[in-house]
């Protein structure tokens, strides 16, 4: 939800409400910061893909009043091309379903990074749509659930009811890409090619090696390195020796 990450940005804090949780005979403190603040509607899209599109529609041009008759002004967002309010009959609030777990929240109390106050692993949740407006944006009511050390919950309880400046940032993706042997639809170690097993066997290109990289022995001569007398002719069956022969078995009828 890159349009719910925020810096250094204004927002209202509504309550500041204490959560005690036991864990055995120890009891674990937090704390839940309702926050409030309006957003571009392209953001119902994260919630729901249909939801922007069944509250707002694009502007036609024709002059807006209320249901009184007074005239209403409202300045379309730039860059959003939904921005006029329809099914006006649909009023809020309405409950958003959506959780947003591991984000971190640093609330800017003063004039130095050292006065700040962070808070890390921050859950949201209980999203809420207060109201559509027209123009393109929403009012959003959340909660984040957190956890804060003693010395500092007791200056986010005095937040409450105030605008603070706070900085929202989405967790951090650390996951790193699975070995290609551990990919979906592959087990044990991935296949190596001719030239990797090549690489691998330290006896490469001898009579000792273990794959068809083996070179031919000296010895043996091929046809390009023959001549041409000793080559066999082709078409020809080789010549069997006869008993009686003499070396090297002439091909003539004569005796020696």
């Amino acid at each position: 939800m890159k349009l719910f990450e925020m810096d250094c940005t204004l927002i209202k804090i509504t309550a500041v409400t204490g959560v005690s949780e036991f864990k055995g005979d120890d009891r674990d403190h937090g704390c839940s910061v309702t926050f409030e603040r309006m957003f571009e509607n392209t953001i119902l899209d994260e919630f729901d893909p249909d939801l922007r599109t069944a509250l707002y529609k694009v502007e036609d041009g024709k002059p807006k009043s209320t249901p009184a008759g007074q005239g209403e002004f409202a300045m379309p967002i730039e860059g959003v091309k939904l921005t006029a309010r329809k099914a006006k009959t649909i009023q809020g609030p309405l409950k958003l379903n959506k959780v947003l777990d591991g984000w971190k929240i640093v609330y800017h109390r003063g004039a130095t990074e050292a006065s700040a106050i962070k808070a890390n692993d921050v859950k949201f949740s209980d999203f809420t749509l207060v109201e559509a407006c027209e123009g393109g944006s929403c009012l959003l009511r959340f909660k984040a659930y957190q956890k804060l050390p003693p010395e500092l919950q007791g200056f986010v309880d005095h937040m409450a009811q105030t605008t603070v400046e706070c900085t929202f940032a989405a967790p951090e993706d650390t996951q790193q890409e699975l070995p290609a042997m551990k990919q979906k639809g592959q087990r044990g170690r991935p296949k190596k090619t001719a030239d990797e097993k090549a690489s691998d066997d330290p006896f490469a290109g001898s009579d000792l090696a273990q794959d068809n990289t083996k070179i031919e022995s000296s010895s043996k001569k091929s046809p390009e390195t023959t001549p041409a007398s000793e080559q066999p002719a082709k078409g020809r069956a080789k010549r069997v020796p006869q008993p009686g022969d003499a070396w090297p078995f002439p091909t003539g009828n004569g005796t020696h």
